[in-house]
């Protein structure tokens, strides 16, 4: 395991002796005849955090196998401390999934007063499996993904391992018509809306991609999965359809919201007005 994830989990644990919080099982009742439930997979989507890098929200991907009492949320994680500020948001950044004890994991965001929303995803067993599999594979490849705050992020990557993982199979988005008519710039604009230095860093960075349209999957934001997940759907190589969402549920409530920055960076910046 790189030293990035040892450095998550040690300093997860050592916050969870503090705060931890069994967090229950999406179906901890007794195996059903079809093993449908013997393994569940979920999106996690944690609310704002006070600081830049957590100013949309976090996601991660919630494998669970009750039988066997395993329970982990996979993060996309970074190898840069805070002082790699230009490296974490320029997308020189080594990231990979690291997979943490849910209630370790959850810990820290309860800690911090931050809500979560479980989504578990409507997946047959097989699809789980294989979700899994993938998630252990990325992890002990190591750092090899390049992060960038602004496209490939715990958001997008989520979703691409996820659409990789079902495969032939594949997800037919439903999103909001409002994100679908602006480009990267103003869907930059929008989504940063009550985080103004982070936007204008996005959009410092993005350049002239801010006039063009990324995949869907690079669009998301945890902002959007409510509105997303469930209204999208899942189509098989035969064509049977069925929602992507089975269900949802709240796993934190949001205790602290995210303080708006008091300054905009065009305070220190007039000349960049026209990035707003």
């Amino acid at each position: 395991m790189n030293r990035y994830a040892i450095y998550l989990i040690l300093a997860l644990c050592a916050l969870a002796a503090r705060a931890s919080v069994a967090v229950p099982y999406t179906h901890p009742g007794p195996l059903l005849p079809d093993s449908s439930n013997f393994v569940t997979a979920s999106l996690v989507v944690f609310s704002p955090g006070q600081d830049v890098y957590s100013s949309l929200g976090h996601c991660a991907l919630r494998m669970e196998c009750p039988v066997h009492d395993l329970d982990y949320c996979f993060s996309l994680e970074t190898d840069v401390r805070m002082a790699d500020f230009i490296k974490f948001f320029s997308g020189s950044a080594n990231a990979a999934f690291a997979a943490v004890p849910t209630d370790v994991f959850v810990g820290y965001y309860r800690e911090n007063g931050r809500g979560a929303m479980q989504y578990e995803l409507n997946l047959t067993l097989h699809e789980k499996q294989e979700l899994w599999r993938m998630l252990d594979n990325d992890m002990v490849a190591g750092a090899h993904r390049k992060f960038n705050f602004a496209e490939n992020n715990c958001t997008s990557t989520s979703l691409i391992i996820l659409e990789q993982s079902i495969l032939p199979a594949r997800i037919e988005f439903k999103w909001p018509e409002k994100m679908l008519e602006l480009n990267n710039g103003d869907g930059v604009r929008y989504l940063y809306r009550n985080a103004p230095w982070t936007r204008f860093i996005c959009l410092s960075l993005i350049g002239t991609e801010a006039d063009v349209f990324w995949p869907q999957e690079s669009r998301m934001s945890p902002e959007m999965y409510p509105a997303v997940v469930s209204n999208s759907r899942i189509i098989d190589d035969e064509g049977q359809v069925r929602p992507m969402l089975k269900h949802k549920s709240e796993l934190l409530p949001i205790k602290l919201q995210a303080r708006q920055s008091v300054n905009s960076p065009f305070t220190f910046f007039p000349l960049g007005g026209h990035l707003a």
